[in-house]
C-alpha cells in the first residue's frame, strides 16, 4: 500500500502546474486556468443535452479540479451484467458510460463477467495477484475480509473529500450513521456503496391476511382482538368458509416456516414483539430506548405461546406448517384453502387483491402490537465498488465515478439510463415515465429489459430517496404531465405499496444498522447461534404443539441461560454501539 497521500500529492501537481513560468508572474497561472475552464465548459456540454438539467456541478468538481484533469487516463474494471435481462456486451454503450468518457477524458476497458461466474472469476483474479483498476459490482463482504490487502483503503485523509465529494454528500443522505457505515472494525474503508434505498417496501415484512370472502360467508366482522380472532377462525373451521361445498377443507390459520416468511413467528407481532430484519433469529432480540432487549424470555413470548397453542390444539392451524414446502403452501393458497396466512401481497400469489385485507390484532392487554420490518430498506450495495491496492488511477477512478454522480439528472440516467425513455421532468421535478409504452420502438420492450439494457442500475453510482424519480410509485409522467395511475389490484408493484404505505406506522423505529464487522466477532456470535437458535426453534414448535406448562416453561429459561442467550443479547448490544 501507498503511504503517501494521493490527494496532497495530486494537488502539490496542480499547484507546480499552475505555477510553472514565475517570470511571467500570473499569465501562466491564468492561461491555465481558463483553459481548463473552458474544456470542463466544453465537454459538461454533451451531459446538460443529453441527460437534462443544470450541470454546473459536473463542470468543475470540489476543489476546483477541471473536469477533464485525467483526460487521457485508461481505467481497466471488472463488472457484470446488471440482470439475466441486460444484453449489452460492451458498458460502453450504456448513456452514463458514454457520458462520462465524453465529460472526463477518461475511457475504460471493461471485463464482463458472466453473474454466474463473478464470484468465482473474483477470487480467481485475487488469488493472481493481476487486478484490474476496479470491481464495480457486489465483491461482498467476506471476499474483502478474507483479502482486506488487495483493497485500496479509501479511507485515506482527503482522498474521498477531494476526488469524490458528490459521493460523500449522498452517504450523507443514504445512511443513518453516514460514512461510518462504510468503515470496517479497524477504520479503513475498502468499498463505496452503489444502488438506492427502496422508498415503500419495508423490509422483511410478510403481512397477516384474511380473506374477507370467507369471512363475508360466515357472517363474521373484521377480528381486532385475540379472542376476536380466535372466534372468527372457529368460523372458518366448522363453516364452507371457502364456499365449495366441502365444510372440512378449510384451514382457518396457514403458515410455513420453510417458505419466505410465511413463518409461525410473524404471529409474535401482536403480542409486542418483531423482527427489524434478521429472520426468525431477529424476534428473539428488540432495540428499545438505545438497548438490546431480550424478547425469548418473557411474558409476552409465553402469552404468544400459549395463545398459538389454542390454534392448533383448536384445529386452526396448519398442523403441517412447520415442515411443509413453499410449494404445498402455495398449493393450499390457491386452492384457496386458507382464511389467513403471510404474503409478501395477494397479487404476488395470483390473488385478487380485493379478497384480502391486512389484519391486524391486539393479542395481549396493555402491549402494543408491532409489525416485522422497519422503516428503512436498505437496498444498496455497500461493496459495490472496490478499488485494487496496487492500481495506479486511484484519483482519476473516483473523478470519474464522483462525475457520475454530480447532478440528480446524471444519477437517474446512470440508474434508468437516459432522461426521455423511463423517465423524465416536469416542472423542474424528476418522475417515472410511462410514455415509452406508446413508442414503436420499444413496442417489444419491457421496463425491466429498458432498466437493464439503457441503465447500470445497482452496479453505477449511489443514490438518495431524495435523488430518485417523484416518491409515489402510483404517480407517473403520461404524455408528458404527473398522472395518478388508477389502483390496478393486478399490478404487484401496487398492490405491494398500498400495503407498505398502510401499515408504514406500525413498524419498529429502532433496529441494529449493519456494519463491516470483525470476522472473529462474527465467529463467536455464529458459534453461540450453532446451538441457541435450534434449542429456541424448538421450543417453540414444541410449545405450539403441546403446550407450555410451568415446568417446561422454566426448563426453557435456564436452557436460554446455558445455551448463551444472554452473551447473544450482549454480542448485538456491543454491534449497536460500534465496538465490533
Amino acid at each position: 500500500m501507498r503511504k503517501q497521500t494521493l490527494a496532497a500529492a495530486l494537488a502539490a501537481g496542480m499547484t507546480v502546474s499552475l505555477l510553472a513560468g514565475c517570470g511571467g508572474g500570473n499569465q501562466t497561472q491564468t492561461q491555465t486556468t481558463a483553459a481548463a475552464t473552458t474544456a470542463a465548459q466544453t465537454t459538461a456540454a454533451p451531459s446538460q443535452q443529453a441527460a437534462g438539467g443544470e450541470t454546473t456541478a459536473a463542470q468543475e468538481t470540489t476543489d476546483g479540479i477541471p473536469v477533464d484533469y485525467f483526460a487521457g487516463t485508461v481505467l481497466e474494471i471488472y463488472t457484470k451484467p446488471t440482470a439475466t435481462n441486460d444484453l449489452v456486451t460492451d458498458p460502453n454503450e450504456k448513456e452514463i458510460y458514454k457520458l462520462a468518457e465524453e465529460a472526463t477524458g477518461i475511457h475504460v476497458n471493461w471485463t464482463l463477467l458472466t453473474s454466474e461466474a463473478w464470484s468465482e472469476q473474483v477470487n480467481l483474479k485475487l488469488a493472481s495477484g493481476e487486478l484490474p483498476d476496479a470491481f464495480l459490482s457486489n465483491v461482498g463482504e467476506n471476499t474483502i475480509s478474507d483479502n482486506m490487502e488487495l483493497f485500496y483503503d479509501l479511507s485515506e485523509e482527503g482522498l474521498l473529500e477531494t476526488y469524490a465529494p458528490n459521493f460523500l454528500e449522498t452517504v450523507e443522505k443514504v445512511y443513518p450513521e453516514g460514512l461510518d457505515s462504510l468503515r470496517w472494525p479497524d477504520g479503513s474503508i475498502r468499498a463505496l456503496a452503489t444502488g438506492r434505498p427502496e422508498t415503500d417496501y419495508s423490509e422483511n415484512t410478510w403481512f397477516p391476511m384474511i380473506n374477507t370472502r370467507w369471512l363475508e360467508n360466515v357472517n363474521m366482522e373484521m377480528p381486532t382482538t385475540a379472542d376476536e380472532l380466535y372466534e372468527v377462525l372457529c368460523a372458518f373451521r366448522d363453516q364452507d368458509a371457502n364456499g365449495n361445498g366441502d365444510p372440512n377443507d378449510e384451514i382457518p390459520f396457514g403458515f410455513a416456516n420453510k417458505h419466505g416468511l410465511a413463518h409461525i413467528h410473524n404471529s409474535a407481532n401482536y403480542f409486542g414483539i418483531a423482527n427489524a430484519k434478521d429472520g426468525d433469529s431477529g424476534h428473539y432480540k428488540m432495540v428499545k430506548n438505545g438497548v438490546v432487549t431480550p424478547t425469548a424470555d418473557t411474558e409476552e413470548w409465553r402469552a404468544w405461546l400459549e395463545y398459538m397453542h389454542k390454534l392448533m390444539a383448536d384445529g386452526l392451524l396448519d398442523v403441517e406448517g412447520f415442515s411443509q414446502s413453499g410449494d404445498e403452501w402455495t398449493a393450499k393458497v390457491n386452492q384457496d384453502l386458507y382464511g389467513v396466512t403471510y404474503m409478501f401481497s395477494p397479487t404476488h400469489l395470483g390473488l385478487d387483491f380485493n379478497e384480502w385485507e391486512f389484519l391486524w390484532i391486539q393479542g395481549m392487554e396493555g402491549v402494543e402490537p408491532v409489525l416485522d420490518g422497519n422503516k428503512y430498506y436498505d437496498t444498496t450495495v455497500k461493496t459495490g465498488l472496490t478499488i485494487s491496492a496496487d492500481s495506479k488511477n486511484v484519483p482519476a477512478l473516483l473523478h470519474w465515478y464522483n462525475w457520475m454522480a454530480s447532478t440528480r439528472q446524471l444519477k437517474m440516467t446512470a440508474f434508468l439510463g437516459e432522461k426521455g425513455i423511463l423517465w423524465d421532468e416536469y416542472e423542474g421535478e424528476i418522475y417515472l415515465s410511462d410514455d415509452w409504452k406508446n413508442k414503436p420502438e420499444f413496442a417489444n420492450e419491457t421496463a425491466s429489459t429498458l432498466t437493464n439494457n439503457r441503465g447500470a442500475g445497482g452496479t453505477s453510482v449511489l443514490l438518495s430517496l431524495d435523488d430518485y424519480a417523484y416518491d409515489d410509485r402510483n404517480t407517473h409522467l403520461v404524455n408528458g404531465v404527473p398522472t395518478v395511475l388508477e389502483f390496478n389490484p393486478k399490478d404487484s408493484t401496487q398492490s405491494r405499496s398500498k400495503l407498505v404505505k398502510q401499515t408504514l406506522d406500525l413498524l419498529q423505529d429502532e433496529y441494529i444498522f449493519p456494519r463491516f464487522q470483525d470476522p472473529d466477532a462474527v465467529s463467536e456470535r455464529t458459534f453461540i447461534e450453532t446451538d441457541l437458535m435450534p434449542m429456541i426453534d424448538n421450543y417453540i414448535s414444541t410449545s405450539i404443539m403441546d403446550g407450555v406448562t410451568d415446568e417446561s416453561w422454566n426448563a426453557y429459561l435456564k436452557d436460554l441461560e446455558t445455551y448463551g442467550y444472554y452473551d447473544w443479547i450482549e454480542w448485538y448490544q456491543k454491534s449497536l454501539d460500534g465496538e465490533l
